[in-house]
């Protein structure tokens, strides 16, 4: 907090009354890098655009950005607040893009209309923050948008497939 009150050249008594302490900067700072990394597109086709998303993702923690988004998560772990700070401050506007971009999909007919949008996030996006915490390297962006293939394929109504 001090590094950042120099830099900005503003107290800390200034930064403290928009945001709580470190992790609660870092994670609303790195929110909005991953946010502008990877936006949730619209072109469309539902499919392809959450296929790309993922792939994007991937691409984005498979470099530095992963390491941090690690960081980032392993700390909010511990924290008090922490959980909470990550679900609102990093993952809330984008999971809110991607659940309407998933609810397009399923009034268009592209996905059976008995889904949970935020189910289908949590399958779709899991892998790469798996493949994070579990001391596997990242996962390859190609490889993020084969299993993105399989799921996405596995939520088309049934006389689609």
């Amino acid at each position: 907090m001090d590094e950042v009150a120099r830099r900005s050249k503003v107290s800390k008594a200034t930064i403290y009354k928009h945001w709580s302490g470190a992790l609660a900067l870092a994670v609303s700072a790195y929110g909005g890098v991953i946010t502008e990394t990877v936006p949730v597109r619209r072109t469309g086709d539902v499919v392809t655009d959450l296929t790309d998303q993922v792939g994007r993702l991937a691409a984005a923690y498979a470099g530095p950005r992963g390491v941090v988004v690690a960081q980032l998560l392993a700390a909010g772990a511990e924290a008090e607040n922490g959980p909470a700070l990550l679900r609102e401050g990093f993952f809330a506007a984008r999971r809110s893009q991607t659940a309407a971009l998933i609810a397009e999909g399923m009034a268009r007919g592209q996905f059976r209309d008995d889904l949970d949008p935020e189910l289908v996030i949590d399958l779709l996006f899991g892998p790469i923050v798996f493949h994070l915490f579990n001391g596997q390297p990242a996962l390859p962006p190609g490889d993020a948008q084969k299993l993105a293939a399989i799921a996405l394929d596995a939520l088309r109504p049934v006389a689609d497939r």
